[in-house]
């Protein structure tokens, strides 16, 4: 495929049924591809009903298609078919698309990554009980790879396996992940000879302005690792040992972040007797803003508490003015520091029946609310 240029599958209108596929190819201008039909070039034109077309480029030039097929009658089977630069069929590739599973109860559509060398990497999700994913890799020529069962090859789990999906790991492998039991993200990599198990994969990440929070889970691997974080300009320094919880998961909180900077984390941990890093994974921390926010309780019978967030130490000033514009209390805030606070109202001074309004000011940047005092 040129650079800049798009591969595009779509459907023929309609209902579901009898649906036909077609693939077109454009520039990187936008126009239609040298050679390439107007309408696109047929990819599957069998009867009955078929959905969920994904396509990738095969990374030799042409591209890879799969979807879920119905033309038995029967259960739901996957098809792909792998095309060229010009929009013709991959010699060994048969017409409407090679046969990758045989009367197969999907459970979820199948998923498609490019090995770089003109194969596919799929991954489905099939019922037969339970929820099991399995995975294929096909060869450039549309067969199993070497040492691959011909319906592809389960992920061993005793737990129900849901939503798989599937991305190329850049050296001629896949990595499939899974939800897994009560919401546990589990992942396997595959080499073109089968799979390598991933010890442990970060699940989530959260950042506010003055903290982290990271979380890994182990799907079988170590119960201690060690938290590693560097900057964009400086190298990894440990944080912490921690301990894996009861679920085989590494939660950790860093609160010694600057809020506006950047941190690459990972964890270091032995997997056997071989030193082993998780990928590195970066977190923004967002800085804080200025606001100012409600009054609780709004209308209140005593002294309302406000909230308000600083976006610097600068010098801050929260002030009450009655309806007549006077100055009824200041309070000096910037010492406060950025983030977030809360402050209690008429805590110097009792506040009279009436409506009042609360003007929060750092710099050139500046907030009100209106708070009423029923007493």
């Amino acid at each position: 495929m040129q650079v800049g240029g798009a591969y595009l599958s779509c459907a023929t209108a309609g209902s579901v049924d009898d649906k036909d596929f077609f693939l077109q190819r454009f520039t990187g201008t936008g126009a239609t591809a040298p050679g390439w039909p107007v309408d696109g070039a047929p990819i599957c034109q069998a009867p009955d009903e078929r959905n969920s077309l994904e396509v990738v480029p095969d990374g030799l030039g042409g591209a890879l298609l799969v979807w879920a097929d119905y033309r038995d009658f029967y259960d739901d089977d996957i098809f792909a078919m792998r095309v060229q630069s010009d929009g013709t069929r991959y010699p060994g590739w048969p017409l409407d698309g090679m046969r990758v599973t045989d009367n197969t109860d999907l459970d979820d559509f199948p998923k498609l990554a490019a090995d770089g060398l003109g194969g596919a990497y799929l991954c489905w999700d099939n019922y037969t009980g339970v929820d099991r994913t399995l995975v294929q890799h096909l060869t450039g020529d549309g067969l199993p790879a070497p040492g691959w069962p011909s319906g592809g090859r389960a992920i061993p789990s005793t737990a129900n396996m849901f939503s798989p999906v599937i991305t190329a790991d850049g050296t001629g492998g896949a990595i499939v992940a899974w939800e897994s039991g009560a919401h546990s993200i589990r992942a396997l990599r595959f080499n073109v000879d089968g799979p390598v198990a991933v010890a442990v994969s970060l699940t989530s990440a959260e950042a506010q302005p003055g903290w982290v929070r990271l979380t890994w889970s182990a799907a079988a691997g170590p119960a201690i690792a060690t938290v590693e974080r560097r900057t964009t300009s400086s190298d990894w320094v440990t944080l912490a040992s921690i301990t894996a919880d009861g679920t085989g998961r590494f939660v950790y909180e860093d609160r010694s972040v600057t809020p506006g900077m950047r941190y690459g984390y990972r964890l270091a941990y032995r997997d056997g007797a071989i030193p082993s890093h998780t990928v590195e994974t970066w977190v923004d921390v967002p800085a804080p803003r200025f606001a100012l926010g409600r009054l609780t309780p709004n209308p209140s019978a005593g002294d309302p508490l406000v909230s308000f967030s600083l976006s610097s130490s600068a010098p801050a000033t929260l002030e009450l003015f009655d309806l007549a514009g006077r100055v009824v209390d200041s309070y000096e805030v910037g010492s406060l520091g950025m983030g977030a606070h809360e402050l209690r109202l008429g805590e110097r001074s009792r506040l009279r029946t009436g409506v009042y309004t609360v003007r929060l000011r750092q710099g050139n940047q500046s907030a009100t609310a209106r708070a009423v005092i029923i007493r």
